[in-house]
């Protein structure tokens, strides 16, 4: 068995667990940042990606955000990877054409943390968007065609303050940034293991002749109690290499690069974003106990704009994203600015 995927049952046993045995959840994640051997020889791509809205001058709603990513496009083993055992609750959803041009496996290991406005008050305003962590894994399956790429993926994870994101948050803030220190994590949201289910597809519905510049187009759903919601993007790109690189707007909710988008290129990208949430469990709380939570609007509006570079074995992007700019209440707290580094393997 592939060992990444063992990794996720071990994970999966260790947040269960948790209702019996208090676990520091960096526990959690030492399969995954030190893959074993096996797992690695598989390993074709890994990549990390930083989040934070100090790059947009900001320091509340998702403020901070770190993802370890490994890639396996079959390059290494000279086959297409097959999806995990993971995927089986989505597969029926895939396309059934029988020779996608390739498929891609994607291992994320992630943690995200959400604060109010304003952190130095040792109660927290109940109409603010209450303290919150995440710390999660991913799995993701990716068949790519000429002209649509789909995407499957599963979440699991655990909020709460076993997420660790208390600590880190403090660390960071007194000894790294100086930023102030924040007093409300008492009252952030409590432990609750969590899941998502995603479904994407992309489709590169328009390129110019000379394939400098082209449009994309993806539809996506997400289902679980860490989030419920659908979602549109339109995207046009200028550059590259793009019609190898498209298919890496299906990555949009795991933060990842595509470790195929840029191979020598490079492009810069503008997108618009729709959205309806049913449920987020940063801002509805809990799902079976009482916790803090706000009346957020359902219906969002976003863009992002960014960057993509490549030389030799490395890639890089760096662009700001706005999740919902639509909103006067909490303007802002969906802002922020991403940098992901990747690295190809020989």
């Amino acid at each position: 068995m592939f060992l990444c995927e063992l990794c996720a049952r071990i994970f999966v046993f260790m947040v269960f667990s948790l209702r019996l045995v208090r676990v520091n959840s960096l526990i959690l994640f030492f399969c995954l940042l030190f893959p074993s051997s096996a797992c690695l020889a598989a390993v074709d791509w890994v990549s990390f990606t930083w989040d934070n809205d100090l790059f947009v001058g900001e320091d509340n709603g998702y403020t901070n955000g770190g993802f370890w990513t490994w890639f396996n496009t079959g390059r290494r083993d000279k086959e297409q990877p097959a999806p995990s055992w993971l995927q089986a609750p989505l597969m029926w959803s895939m396309s059934k054409e029988e020779k996608p041009l390739y498929r891609v496996n994607a291992h994320t290991a992630g943690h995200m943390m959400v604060t109010p406005e304003d952190i130095t008050r040792r109660n927290p305003d109940s109409k603010d968007i209450p303290y919150s962590g995440l710390a999660y894994y991913m799995n993701s399956h990716m068949q790519v065609y000429d002209d649509y790429a789909d995407l499957s993926g599963v979440t699991l994870g655990l909020i709460g303050p076993s997420s660790g994101a208390a600590s880190l948050q403090k660390f960071v803030h007194k000894r790294i940034s100086g930023a102030d220190e924040p007093q409300g994590w008492h009252a952030q949201l409590k432990n609750e293991v969590v899941f998502r289910l995603t479904r994407n597809r992309v489709w590169r519905e328009w390129a110019s002749p000379e394939g400098g510049s082209d449009f994309l187009l993806m539809g996506g759903a997400n289902l679980g109690t860490l989030e419920t919601s659908v979602a549109g993007y339109a995207m046009f790109r200028w550059g590259s290499n793009l019609a190898q690189s498209y298919a890496f707007m299906a990555y949009d909710g795991s933060r990842a690069i595509n470790p195929l988008a840029l191979n020598g290129g490079w492009h810069l990208y503008l997108g618009l974003s729709a959205r309806y949430v049913a449920h987020l469990i940063f801002t509805d709380g809990n799902t079976f106990r009482d916790s803090p939570s706000i009346n957020a609007d359902r219906s969002k509006a976003g863009y992002i704009t960014g960057f993509s570079y490549s030389w030799s074995d490395w890639a890089a992007t760096l662009a700001i994203e706005d999740m919902a700019f639509n909103e006067e209440q909490f303007k802002g707290i969906e802002r922020y600015g991403t940098f992901t580094l990747a690295y190809r393997f020989k």
